[in-house]
């Protein structure tokens, strides 16, 4: 992965993260051609921030990464749904083959990570993707 492959507030993990009492989690703080600067999270009584892309790594993106950003099934359709506030439509409908895939009529390209999920919800919505908060 190169370094503008990341917007600030993507979520990256460290794998070193134990060493530090938490999952790896990080958010971007600060993205450059050279470095990225990440903090963890939750926030620790001492932030640990990063300045080494080299250690830290995307997130794949799992089923419970979608239920954290608050996506939903839609049995009906055989695919993950982001509603918008109307609950009527949709921002971002995924379908799963042997990974994610966008739903798009001309080409259903993969989406891998979590930032790269991040990155497409904002291109197309001009909003940050947040985890919900239960």
């Amino acid at each position: 992965m190169k370094e503008n492959d990341f917007r600030i507030g993507n979520y990256l993990i460290d794998p070193t993260g134990e060493k530090y009492n938490f999952d790896g989690t990080c958010i971007v703080t600060m993205v450059s051609d050279k470095r990225i600067n990440a903090k963890a999270l939750p926030e620790l009584d001492r932030s640990i921030y990063k300045n080494c892309g080299e250690l830290l790594k995307p997130i794949p993106l799992t089923i419970e990464w979608l239920m954290k950003f608050g996506f939903c099934w839609r049995q009906n359709y055989d695919s993950w749904v982001h509603p918008k506030d109307n609950k009527e439509e949709t921002t971002i409908d995924l379908i799963i083959s042997k990974g994610f895939y966008v739903c798009d009529m001309d080409h259903n390209p993969e989406i891998k990570y979590v930032h790269q999920l991040q990155n497409l919800y904002f291109a197309l919505t001009g909003e940050e993707l947040l985890i919900k908060s239960n």
